[in-house]
């Protein structure tokens, strides 16, 4: 090579180098006028991390979940092990297990001499007996002759908004692929009272699917909105992929890169918030987009007495056949009637506890003071027909102090372990006065009240 051309290489190279430190010095500037923000290469780093992470939770068959519960072929739905977004795997210290409950434990335990299983069926006020009363009922319990010396396991099967025949089915899900149980206790009322009311019967949804069952079905249940929630996903995708592309070399170590990289994300993030806007702005119309699988049979009801009425029925019928299942099973079954605080004259409130637990008007007011009285004359129902009820609505009548800590239904822990130690006194003198308590013969077929037949 001749000198002359080496010559005019090397201007042309160090021309360009020149070029490329002016091009980043520029960038530099650039990023701090664009982002109002210094550059880093670690800053950097840590924001395409999070959008890489955020694009595989929405890649089929990804192990991130992007909602909290799931449907579940057998008993509604469940929550997902894998949704972890801000710390709800746990609550409480109560992880989400493989089955897609709350519980540090598989749901199928074995038979043991050396333990004594117990069942914890219902919503959210029975789950969260499970975590706070569970210690109570057990002093209780293990007072027991025939439990004493052994190991006393809470299996949690309650949920919050399972409502019948949910427990019903979880139970019969669960002793079909093998579990077992000692003893069940279902405590429940409140969801089977209010959530047909709050949202299956306004927006046309059979009243005893599960909660919110058209959101759970996703494109089954509403195309149009699974539309919106895929293009909300495939922008979350792309805007990973933009993200993998610069983060590797020799573009994650340019300033120039990292800058079209910054402007090229916060188009994209802006096109993600247009779409989760128009998401969030999206009214279904049910009759226009829910499939039968979403709305299910058609019940009409004369009047919202008639609807009352079912509420009740359908709630007496499914305890009966869970305590057919457990009579069957060996199992000791006890049903507890829950307490709530629009049950009128049910507890003594203080103008505080008052302004914090009651919702004058709401869903929750209209459910209890409508189907609750009618429960409570199924509970009655109950006993005659053998089942081991007890109405738990007067639990309170005497304690002054606030123990309600929502306008729903829900306890502090004080409120709970009352009702363990309440529950668990109802079972251990059950189980002192017949050993068989809970067990016993099945009830006649013949004096079941079903549910009216509507539709």
């Amino acid at each position: 090579m001749s000198s002359s051309l080496r010559a005019r290489l090397t201007t042309i190279v160090a021309r360009l180098l020149l070029a490329a430190v002016v091009a980043e010095a520029f960038s530099f500037v650039g990023f701090l006028v664009a982002t109002r923000h210094l550059f880093t290469y670690a800053r950097l780093d840590r924001q395409r991390e999070r959008q890489i992470k955020a694009a595989a939770a929405v890649r089929p068959g990804a192990a991130h979940a992007t909602t909290q519960t799931v449907p579940h072929p057998y008993v509604g739905f469940t929550y997902d092990p894998n949704f972890d977004p801000a710390g709800m795997r746990e609550f409480h210290s109560v992880p989400v297990s493989d089955w897609g409950f709350l519980d540090d434990k598989a749901p199928l335990q074995a038979k043991s001499e050396e333990q004594v299983v117990v069942g914890i069926f219902g919503g959210s006020v029975a789950f969260w007996f499970s975590v706070q009363g569970v210690d109570a009922l057990f002093e209780e319990l293990a007072r027991v002759p025939e439990f004493q010396g052994k190991r006393l396991v809470p299996v949690r099967i309650a949920l919050g908004a399972f409502k019948q025949p949910q427990q019903l089915l979880a139970l019969s899900y669960l002793l079909g692929l093998g579990g077992h149980f000692d003893v069940v206790i279902n405590i429940d009322g409140f969801n089977e009272s209010t959530l047909a009311l709050v949202s299956n019967r306004p927006s046309g949804v059979f009243p005893f699917y599960p909660n919110n069952w058209p959101g759970l079905l996703g494109s089954v249940g509403d195309p149009a909105m699974v539309r919106l929630v895929g293009e909300v996903s495939f922008l979350e995708g792309r805007r990973g992929g933009l993200a993998a592309a610069f983060s590797k070399p020799p573009l994650r170590y340019s300033v120039s890169a990292n800058l079209l990289w910054k402007v090229l994300d916060l188009r994209a993030e802006r096109q993600i918030d247009l779409a989760r806007l128009a998401l969030e702005k999206y009214k279904p119309d049910p009759a226009a987009t829910w499939t039968y699988a979403a709305r299910g049979p058609g019940r009409p009801y004369a009047d919202p007495e008639a609807l009352y009425a079912d509420l009740a029925k359908v709630w007496q019928h499914t305890s009966l056949e869970m305590h057919r299942l457990c009579v069957g099973n060996g199992i000791r079954y006890f049903h507890f009637l829950q307490p709530n605080q629009y049950l009128e004259g049910s507890k003594p409130m203080s103008a505080g506890e008052r302004k914090v637990a009651l919702w004058p008007g709401s869903s929750w007011e209209t459910g209890v003071r409508s189907v609750y009285p009618r429960l409570r004359a199924a509970g009655r129902e109950l006993e005659a027909e053998g089942v081991a009820f007890q109405d738990l609505t007067q639990v309170f009548t005497e304690i002054g102090k606030p123990l309600y800590i929502d306008s729903c239904c829900h306890l502090n822990p004080e409120g709970n372990k009352l009702l363990g130690h309440r529950i668990g006194e109802s079972i251990r003198k059950a189980l002192e006065r017949s050993p068989t308590a809970g067990a016993g013969v099945a009830a006649d077929p013949a004096k079941v009240h079903t549910p009216a037949t509507q539709g």
